[in-house]
């Protein structure tokens, strides 16, 4: 199997996110039942991925499958974001970002309809460069 940058681990720990994740998993620890930290999950969503399969029956839109890396949800402020984490080299995180954000743009749409509550953002966590960027997900808009 892949062995762990621990240095990468450690440089998430340090950042907001990381701060958010320990902050939670402590509260989480004391019992507090509001929070929900939730790692590889996988999903199908058949929500519309463009504004044309809006007008599609549920059943003619395709089916976006993927594995959320974690989920950090406050089922009691009805709030969530999302952590993905990836091993991309400083020499080609930068080419990938593209695609990445449009990836997460539909994790997040899928999150939120799974939820039943909006999920409006994603951090990019890029281990190798230590590069961090966060996908926004704007109300009423879709991948």
């Amino acid at each position: 199997g892949a062995i762990a940058d621990a240095d990468g681990i450690a440089w998430i720990l340090e950042t907001d996110p990381g701060k958010r994740l320990i902050t939670a998993a402590k509260r989480i620890h004391a019992l507090d039942r509001s929070l929900k930290l939730k790692r590889e999950i996988p999903f199908a969503w058949t929500g519309p991925a463009s504004p044309e399969d809006a007008a599609r029956p549920p059943a003619d839109r395709p089916t976006i499958r993927g594995t959320i890396d974690l989920l950090l949800a406050d089922t009691k402020n009805k709030t969530a974001e999302i952590l993905d984490y990836k091993t991309d080299s400083e020499w080609t995180w930068q080419a990938h970002l593209p695609a990445y954000q449009t990836q997460m743009l539909y994790y997040l749409a899928a999150a939120s309809a799974i939820l039943r509550f909006p999920v409006t953002h994603a951090t990019l966590l890029f281990l190798g460069p230590r590069q961090m960027h966060v996908v926004t997900l704007l109300p009423d808009t879709s991948p």
